[in-house]
């Protein structure tokens, strides 16, 4: 209720939620992988309206930690979700072969652990890496602000149509 109120201040107060929950001593891993992943949602949307890069590197650590989580639980559709994030924010830190490494690799655990519902969106996130590079590379050029790269990098509607399913 908190993290979907309109209000900064209901938002702010569900992140510290999560945050005191995803910090905490994991004691049931389902519920602090839904934390985590709230969490991250809400720092998304804090990058897009501050741009501070201190809020990505919280994000990417946030990531850091859900794919250890995952490897841990041997969660694989969580670890192919983490993978395809991880994806994104390496392209928008600038870095193709790294965003198309993590795509591989969530490729390659979909068809060892046959994930195939999660087959389209991998193949969605590899088609528009491939579809998008020479734009990606002119952002970079520019210095583009976090806010161009995450529309462009659709974070925006992946983190609406992630929770919108819960």
């Amino acid at each position: 209720l908190l993290k979907n109120n309109p209000r900064i201040m209901q938002k702010v107060e569900a992140q510290k939620i999560f945050l005191e929950i995803s910090s905490a001593k994991i004691v049931d891993h389902q519920l602090t992988v839904l934390s985590m992943l709230n969490l991250c949602d809400l720092l998304i949307s804090e990058l897009f309206m501050y741009q501070e890069k201190d809020v990505l590197q919280e994000i990417l650590v946030l990531l850091g930690d859900l794919h250890i989580i995952a490897q841990d639980q041997r969660s694989f559709p969580l670890l192919v979700e983490v993978l395809l994030r991880r994806s994104k924010f390496a392209i928008i830190e600038g870095d193709a072969v790294e965003a198309n490494n993590y795509i591989e690799q969530a490729e390659l655990l979909v068809l060892e652990k046959d994930l195939k519902h999660l087959i389209p969106e991998i193949e969605e996130q590899k088609t528009s890496l491939v579809n998008n590079l020479s734009r990606w590379e002119e952002l970079n050029r520019q210095n583009a602000t976090i806010r161009e790269k995450l529309l462009l990098a659709n974070l925006d509607t992946y983190m609406d149509n992630l929770f919108a399913s819960e």
